[in-house]
């Protein structure tokens, strides 16, 4: 609230809307509401995009800098792991539960 009180077209934020974390879900854990109406409400410029595609994302933020008058917020809808057959998708572990989340993959993984 306070940016769109002060109007800095120069602020684009971007949340990362991949429906997971640790305990699974965030919908079972706690329903997220629509972003998109909160920020808004907030008085910011809101675009939603498939955050899994680059393309989406550059064309979000050269629309940002048309915005005059109020902050931007990038909504992106991503798939947590995007791309990786062990972690794509995945809230804890990937199979065979050898990847706690917010660890780093072992080397022969990584590759």
């Amino acid at each position: 609230m306070t940016a769109s009180n002060y109007q800095p077209d120069n602020l684009c934020a971007v949340i990362d809307r991949n429906g997971l974390q640790i305990s699974g879900s965030t919908e079972d854990v706690m329903k997220q509401e629509d972003l998109a109406a909160r920020w808004s409400t907030f008085g910011w410029h809101v675009l939603t995009i498939d955050g899994d595609c680059i393309a989406a994302i550059d064309e979000a933020f050269t629309k940002a800098k048309e915005i005059k008058g109020k902050p931007t917020m990038i909504i992106a809808g991503t798939t947590k792991g995007y791309g990786s057959s062990l972690m794509e998708g995945n809230s804890g572990t990937a199979p065979g539960g050898r990847r706690p989340h917010g660890k780093r993959l072992p080397h022969a993984a990584a590759k």
